[in-house]
């Protein structure tokens, strides 16, 4: 499994975007790296949750901002999200803790990320650029990534 490197071709220019998405690849290498184990086989799998507890945080926020900038196709992007919340949703009902290829599962949640910042993200960041006036501000949300998933890897933390 290849490790996920943020790069400069990534950003959308605003921070608190940034941030998460920052932070978002940051967890998903720590929770589906080979070495991490999973302690609760044939029960609900953690890695999973907590990714889905982060993701629905996340685009809580960004649907916040979302509304704010007006953004065109803002019920598009909700249907993304909501299309990988409900496909993560499914593979938690359906997949073992520590019976299934985290490196699969990486896959499908990195490339999701990657490929949705590049349509939807930067679109955002752009609507964003163009509204210097905006209510949410990046140090606010950054308060509030201070909840820690089961695992215990830090939400706010990134490399």
């Amino acid at each position: 499994m290849s490790k996920i490197t943020w790069t400069d071709d990534l950003a959308t220019g605003v921070d608190q975007i940034d941030a998460h998405n920052q932070s978002l690849l940051y967890i998903l290498d720590e929770l589906f790296a080979s070495d991490m184990p999973c302690e609760m086989r044939s029960r609900m799998c953690h890695k999973i949750e907590d990714t889905i507890v982060y993701l629905t945080r996340n685009f809580l926020r960004e649907e916040a901002l979302m509304v704010e900038c007006d953004v065109p196709d803002a019920e598009g992007h909700k249907r993304e999200h909501r299309t990988l919340l409900d496909e993560l949703l499914r593979l938690q009902r359906t997949l073992e803790c520590g019976r299934y290829d985290t490196s699969e599962m990486f896959d499908l949640i990195s490339s999701w990320v990657l490929a949705h910042i590049e349509i939807w993200d930067k679109e955002l960041g752009r609507r964003a650029h163009a509204n210097p006036g905006l209510a949410i501000k990046p140090d606010a949300l950054a308060a509030s990534l201070s909840d820690e998933p089961r695992s215990g890897i830090a939400v706010g933390a990134a490399e």
